[in-house]
């Protein structure tokens, strides 16, 4: 949600049932310095992210570890216990799909036979791998990412019998190998001689300015791929058209259609970024009968990420008593959307049967609470996880079915 106050407005990314999305980080948007910066890293949802920290460990000439050696292949014999067993993985030729394929074949053999041996029992397996991870500027190898899932995998079904190793080829790189594995952390990366073990922190600021001597302004998409492509755009100042309203929004709803919009993943032409919102009626343009300046209103505007917008003055609706303006603004894309497939197309009238697929989702709940107000029997499918949140929408058991087949 994207909630105003006086002098701030706080952007925080929600889905239509108010959970956060995970991996996008909180934004305040201060008027006064036209910057966004991030929120209070002292916040309880703040986000983390997976970061690189560097160890300190001796350097040795005893060899790639302290008790085995670098090979492509497992031992064929007893390894004792307390061994780290290093086995190469070497990225095929090819395209990233057909290699990732081939090797997590290869690696998952390897895996199954070091649990399945009894004479391995009590060593771990590490599994070597170059430019797997993320680390300094350059990308990570796609199929070798996949290894290291595999084995992530692997190790939360049998921990302590796997450990991960990302190295480049300096020759200093691997004089530290050894006191690197002795550390017993499970991943580990090394460039240059400098190991590196994964750690949670805190999600960096993103920061974005506002255009200088603008104080009409907006959240927008410049470019389309990734979150950074997102910055504050100024908005020309413009006389309202007939049956227009202009709004101080106050919150504005974030959609899955946004982040696909952004990312540039949305099939077709998504248009504007920013659909629904609340706010206050600023100004009222010619031809509106049926609101005024000070109402607390709701509904479909475009643009809305940012302090004002413009809207059809037949496309909002008063805030009804009691609700909040986040509240307000979770509604209108879900609940239109459910309303349109139910009422206009479906007909649906009391009394008859309907099925909810994904009833646990955004516009799946929406139209579970739609269909019973309308008096249909509601029947609806979700994860078995989610099956307590369609309980509390009112169904009972023998109403409610797995959305991950087709029993239903």
């Amino acid at each position: 949600m994207i909630a105003v106050a006086a002098d701030t407005i706080s952007l925080e990314l929600a889905d239509s049932a108010g959970n956060s999305i995970a991996g996008i980080e909180s934004l305040t948007l201060r008027r006064a310095t036209g910057a966004l910066t991030a929120a209070d890293a002292g916040r309880p949802d703040s986000l983390f992210q997976l970061d690189w920290t560097p160890i300190p460990v001796p350097v040795t000439s005893q060899g790639p570890t302290h008790t085995a050696h670098l090979s492509d292949e497992l031992p064929d014999g007893v390894v004792e216990p307390g061994t780290d067993v290093l086995i190469r993985v070497k990225r095929p030729a090819g395209d990233a799909a057909d290699a990732a394929h081939e090797v997590t074949r290869t690696v998952l053999a390897h895996v199954q036979t070091w649990l399945a041996k009894e004479w391995f029992e009590g060593a771990r397996l590490v599994v070597v791998t170059e430019g797997a991870v993320a680390l300094g500027d350059k990308d990570p190898d796609p199929a070798l990412a996949a290894v290291w899932g595999l084995v992530r995998a692997a190790r939360a079904e049998a921990p302590g019998r796997f450990g991960l190793l990302d190295i480049d080829r300096a020759e200093e790189s691997w004089a530290v190998v050894t006191g690197a594995l002795a550390s017993g952390e499970p991943e580990l990366a090394v460039r240059g001689g400098t190991v590196y073990m994964p750690r949670l922190g805190r999600a960096s600021a993103t920061v974005l300015t506002a255009p200088v001597g603008e104080t009409s302004w907006r959240l927008d998409i410049v470019e389309k791929g990734t979150l950074e492509g997102l910055a504050l755009t100024s908005v020309a100042a413009s006389e309202l058209d007939e049956g227009q309203v202009r709004i101080a929004v106050r919150a504005a709803g974030l959609n899955f259609r946004d982040v696909l919009n952004a990312l540039g993943m949305y099939p077709g032409d998504a248009k504007d970024f920013g659909l629904e919102g609340a706010g206050v009626v600023t100004e009222v343009g010619p031809g509106v009968t049926g609101l005024a300046v000070g109402d607390r209103v709701m509904g479909l505007f475009s643009g809305s990420f940012g302090p004002v917008a413009i809207a059809d003055a037949r496309r909002v609706a008063r805030i009804p008593q009691g609700w909040s303006f986040t509240q307000a603004a979770s509604v209108p894309v879900v609940f239109l959307t459910a309303y349109y497939a139910l009422n206009d197309l479906g007909g649906l009238r009391a009394g008859e049967r309907v099925l909810v697929h994904a009833a646990a989702g955004g516009v799946g709940m929406a139209a579970t609470q739609l269909a019973r107000h309308l008096g249909a029997e509601v029947f609806g499918t979700a994860s078995a996880g989610k099956w307590d949140t369609l309980r509390e929408l009112g169904l009972d058991d023998a109403h409610i079915a797995s959305s991950r087949d087709t029993d239903f």
